[in-house]
């Protein structure tokens, strides 16, 4: 799952919204249906994941809930839960001593390794399904 979240882009709202027919294994393709706004898009999904999700499929076979991720009620992981988990690495990693680090910040290392591999600003802005073509104030960041 955080695999997934770092190497997408998504919100973490994004993320919690997946369901299993969002995904397309064959074509490496994400539908985010319930995208910021109200929009939809589809991302691609990075080829070193596949086996990632598929292993996670098969420990979740058969499939009674058709959120993509579950907390430990088998109902749809809620954000205060994927909070705490993320949370929970991010101490273990100690990178959380050195830097304010929130799920967000994802999204953002996501965003500055598409320009470190040379894609341009309107290709990240889809990827991302944001419209600002400028960082807000106070934001370093490219999304």
């Amino acid at each position: 799952m955080l695999a997934l979240f770092a190497y997408s882009g998504l919100r973490r709202s994004e993320l919690l919204g997946l369901d299993w027919d969002d995904l397309d294994l064959s074509c490496r393709l994400l539908r985010v249906r319930k995208a910021k706004g109200g929009r939809q898009r589809t991302i691609p999904i990075q080829p070193a994941l596949a086996p990632f999700i598929l292993e996670y499929y098969a420990t979740r076979e058969p499939l009674i809930e058709r959120a993509l991720f579950v907390g430990v009620p088998g109902k749809r992981l809620k954000d205060t839960q994927l909070d705490q988990l993320f949370r929970h690495y991010v101490d273990a990693s100690g990178v959380g001593e050195r830097k304010r680090v929130t799920a967000h910040t994802l999204r953002h290392v996501f965003a500055s390794e598409l320009v470190h591999a040379g894609a341009n600003l309107r290709q990240i802005q889809e990827l991302l399904a944001t419209s600002t073509s400028t960082p807000r104030s106070g934001q370093r960041g490219v999304a």
